[in-house]
């Protein structure tokens, strides 16, 4: 279980970590895409909704913003 945990951990800071590569222009736009897909994939898995409370306040602005906009499938 710690080993899952600290793996959605990570992935959540590789996200945050996407959007910064894309801001600078250094992404496209269908790989943005795919990325988005993907955070929202993990935030609605209710599972993993706790670790992304944990870190929230540790994200940059614009990437809590992001995330705070998806459809919230687990209330």
């Amino acid at each position: 279980e710690i080993i899952h945990r600290n793996s959605i951990h990570a992935v959540w800071f590789l996200f945050e970590n996407d959007l910064c590569q894309y801001q600078l222009r250094l992404m496209d736009e269908d790989t943005w895409q795919a990325k988005v897909n993907g955070m929202q994939w993990i935030y609605n898995n209710c599972d993993f909704r706790p670790m992304f409370n944990v870190r929230e306040k540790q994200f940059s602005a614009d990437f809590s913003e992001i995330v705070k906009n998806f459809l919230d499938e687990c209330n």
